[in-house]
């Protein structure tokens, strides 16, 4: 037969009360992630549209050539 082993019965007792203080934070957690999850399946809807926003450096040279000017010989 299988010796008993007493110690890790009783340490597994002793640390049982942080386990459950442990799993009621990672169910806590979890609850969050799927909160979140849902708020993003929303974003990503494909009817969901955005509109497009200007970019500053549209704004800043509009009408204007962009890049390095032309040198004069």
């Amino acid at each position: 037969m299988a010796n008993l082993d007493l110690s890790k019965v009783q340490a597994l007792l002793e640390h049982a009360g942080a386990n459950a203080t442990l799993l009621q934070q990672v169910r806590k957690n979890l609850s969050q992630v799927e909160v979140l999850l849902g708020e993003i399946s929303q974003l990503l809807e494909p009817g969901d549209t955005h509109p497009k926003e200007e970019r500053l450096l549209e704004r800043a040279y509009a009408g204007k050539g962009l890049g390095r000017p032309n040198q004069i010989a």
